[in-house]
């Protein structure tokens, strides 16, 4: 049985620890620099399209480098035999290459799906208790809409309108459907708040077709950076799982193969002084044969 031919899920882990770990840092990073792809600020909806782009970009930097790394560690620290076939060798180089990317993205979107539960706003059940949380609706994403639907100076402030802001939220959800916000629903909100904030009732639905078109916008912009935003995590996704494979690939020459990279380098006599040097090959001295003793 061929056992070269097997994954070796030690170098692989390795590299995906390595990945993840580096990719961490440049989140960080990118949170301290204000690129992160997203922001538990609500005024995330007022960056500019050149901000998510910038973010984007950065996001598809991280994916690369840290993709590259955990590559070549993977590809540096996997066992090797030879195998005459030199074409099998890149190929069994780059699956651990992209066993790398595959089990670091799986291990980033399960922290990421934890961390979005853990995090992610509710409400308690209608009627109160202490029943289980249910979604907020529009509320997340329209929050200060929905603020300036309800604001008022006269409102007691014993009053709790979670319900009303969620059902509103609802509502101003349908602002951008095929055929917007119903009269009903627009004469409702306006009953709704004119009996919260105690205005009048064309002041209360002035205010509603004020918001509706304000929620409209908000929606709007929130679709196209989603969808750049989904292209951007796509692209870094992409290049990252090319880059990890050529890198295993690189790794795997420089540990066994004829060519010393600038990054192998960094293992060699010179250290750091060599890694931008130009790439070298090993010299095989091969002594002539002595006839005179055969």
């Amino acid at each position: 049985m061929d056992t070269h031919r097997k994954l070796s899920w030690g170098s692989i882990i390795a590299g995906a620890l390595v990945a993840s770990a580096l990719f961490i840092i440049f989140v960080m990073f990118g949170l301290a620099l204000g690129v992160a792809i997203g922001s538990p600020s609500p005024t995330w909806r007022d960056s500019s399209f050149p901000f998510w782009v910038l973010s984007g970009l950065y996001l598809i930097l991280a994916s690369m480098v840290s993709s590259a790394a955990g590559g070549y560690t993977a590809g540096r620290l996997h066992p090797h035999a030879p195998d005459p076939d030199l074409d099998e060798n890149e190929l069994r180089s780059g699956l651990h290459g992209l066993s790398v990317w595959a089990l670091t993205v799986v291990f980033g979107a399960f922290l990421t799906l934890v961390g979005a539960s853990t995090m992610m706003p509710g409400v308690r059940p209608q009627g109160g208790g202490t029943g289980q949380a249910r979604p907020l609706g529009g509320e997340d994403l329209l929050a200060y809409e929905l603020d300036w639907l309800f604001r008022s100076d006269r409102r007691a402030p014993e009053i709790d309108l979670e319900y009303e802001r969620s059902e509103a939220g609802r509502i101003l959800l349908t602002t951008n459907g095929r055929s917007g916000v119903l009269a009903d629903d627009r004469a409702y909100l306006a009953r709704l708040v004119s009996s919260r904030t105690g205005l009048s009732g064309p002041d209360a639905q002035e205010r509603v077709n004020a918001v509706i078109v304000r929620s409209s916008d908000s929606l709007q912009r929130a679709r196209r950076t989603g969808v750049l935003m989904g292209f951007m995590i796509a692209s870094a996704l992409l290049l990252g799982a090319a880059v990890s494979w050529f890198a295993a690939q690189r790794g795997e020459r420089d540990a066994y193969g004829d060519e010393i990279s600038p990054a192998d380098s960094m293992f060699r006599a010179g250290g750091p002084a060599n890694w931008f040097a130009a790439p070298r090959r090993r010299v095989i001295v091969v002594k002539p044969i002595d006839r005179t003793q055969i």
